[in-house]
């Protein structure tokens, strides 16, 4: 996945600290994203339907900044490659080329970014599968209340079987 990475020739003067600046906005955002979603399972467990609204209006706006974050990232980096360089720069590579203390820092955000992405797949995956359960549970219940006391099926004309359409059920299907 990572692409080697050609520094430009003018690469030998030290990282532009707006690079470590945006690494670092990024790094705070994923940890407001993890904040969001864990505000998200408390909501769950809640069974706040207000609070699950609330927090997935955060998470679009997070992700939305996280997005334009990268971009800013990918284009700031694009700059210090080699013309002509396509496909995307990835951290890896300008800590390689960088080297030094600026590779190391570089080195430390690559590792600090994948950790709380880790930690976001961990905790969404999470709060997936609660709802996923929920919604099973409350399938199931549905189905139990809403299933015909008699069998479902009546007999028409000519001895053919047919779906009874106004079968009695244990409460009202009409709302």
């Amino acid at each position: 996945m990572d692409r080697p990475f050609t520094p430009s020739p003018n690469a030998t003067r030290p990282l532009p600290a707006r690079l470590f600046d945006l690494l670092d906005q990024e790094e705070a955002q994923y940890r407001r994203l993890l904040e969001i979603l864990q505000a998200e399972q408390t909501a769950l467990l809640a069974m706040s339907m207000e609070g699950v609204i609330k927090t997935s209006k955060q998470k679009e706006s997070q992700l939305l900044k996280i997005r334009l974050l990268d971009d800013s990232l990918q284009e700031l980096a694009r700059g210090l490659a080699r013309p002509g360089q396509d496909g995307p720069v990835t951290l890896s590579g300008l800590a390689a080329a960088a080297g030094g203390d600026e590779g190391d820092r570089l080195r430390r955000h690559r590792r600090a970014l994948l950790a709380a992405k880790d930690e976001i797949v961990q905790q969404n995956g999470l709060n997936k599968r609660f709802i996923e359960d929920t919604l099973g549970y409350l399938g199931d219940a549905i189905a139990i209340l809403t299933t015909p006391a008699a069998p479902p099926s009546v007999y028409g004309q000519r001895g053919r079987v047919r779906t009874a359409a106004q079968t009695p059920t244990r409460i009202s299907r009409e709302v």
